[in-house]
């Protein structure tokens, strides 16, 4: 009778087991793609931290607010190294992808060799501004850089969803906002950084036209984060809150376009483009971290 009356207790024990370890493989799922999500916001970084210190590094060389940019440039260089370390780190996630992409641990490497070189030269430009080799360096491979972070941040995604329809279906359009968001900030460093190089007479017919395409992308993309976009693979939004959110950024879109299209620029208007540019790249950070809480969700 004793015997008997264990039975349900032990079953309820036995049960109470399962779920724990029920628990407890969610709880390492959601662990592991919380892991993953952030990797992935880390490496979203270095493709905009790409342009803001190839922007740094040709404020440096002409002489504007030198110590700041020197401080920013060896700062945002350091985290981009740490990032890419750590990335890099991740042998079992490189080589799973290298099954899938058979380009992909070459633009890895090449990444790698290139960030290497890059990060001397940069040390170099913050000790001797003058440095033609260095700087020229950095001219011609920071696009580089950011074309193989862009390559791995998609094919991250593009073989990082689920395999049911509907739920692939939903999951491509939020990690496609989730990819895109934060491009703008790229655009913007970007833009500055044409502006000075044709400004200093460099190859002023190339980065025209590279300043350009940079402004057409950023407003095609600024316009399909709102009506969606085919191409770019955005179905646009009616979330009141990111619209209000994206408002004061359109508005000084519009302030800041005429200042990057105009050939020459005085002082006053210099310092005014820069001073919006920082503020677009303030309030598009904010609209960054909202929406990364609408991809969670």
């Amino acid at each position: 009778m004793k015997h008997l009356l264990l039975i349900p207790l032990i079953s309820t024990l036995l049960l109470s087991s399962k779920f724990n370890d029920l628990d407890s493989l969610v709880n390492k799922a959601n662990m592991e793609k919380a892991q993953k999500r952030k990797n992935l916001s880390d490496i979203f970084k270095q493709r905009m931290r790409t342009q803001l210190m190839a922007r740094d590094t040709f404020f440096i060389t002409i002489g504007y607010k030198k110590e700041f940019y020197i401080k920013e440039l060896l700062n945002i260089s350091n985290l981009f190294d740490k990032d890419i370390k750590k990335f890099t780190q991740n042998k079992k996630e490189i080589k799973n992808l290298s099954v899938k992409v058979p380009d992909y641990s070459k633009r890895v490497k090449r990444l790698i060799n290139t960030w290497s070189k890059f990060y001397k030269n940069i040390k170099i430009i913050t000790k001797n501004s003058k440095d033609r080799d260095a700087h020229k360096y950095i001219k011609e491979n920071n696009v580089l850089l950011l074309t193989d972070i862009d390559f791995i941040i998609r094919k991250n995604i593009e073989f990082g969803e689920s395999s049911d329809d509907f739920l692939k279906k939903l999951q491509h359009a939020n990690f496609m906002l989730f990819t895109q968001i934060g491009i703008p900030r790229t655009y913007i460093y970007k833009i500055i950084k044409e502006k000075l190089l044709i400004q200093e007479e460099i190859d002023v017919i190339e980065y025209r036209q590279n300043l350009n395409i940079t402004i057409y992308s950023l407003d095609r993309l600024l316009r399909a984060f709102v009506y969606g976009d085919n191409t770019l693979q955005l179905s646009g939004t009616r979330d009141k809150e990111f619209l209000t959110k994206l408002l004061p950024i359109s508005k000084l879109w519009k302030e800041l376009k005429p200042l990057y299209k105009k050939e020459v620029l005085s002082k006053d208007e210099f310092e005014i483009m820069i001073k919006k540019s920082d503020e677009f790249i303030e309030k598009h950070t904010k609209l960054v971290k909202f929406s990364n809480q609408i991809v969670d969700q």
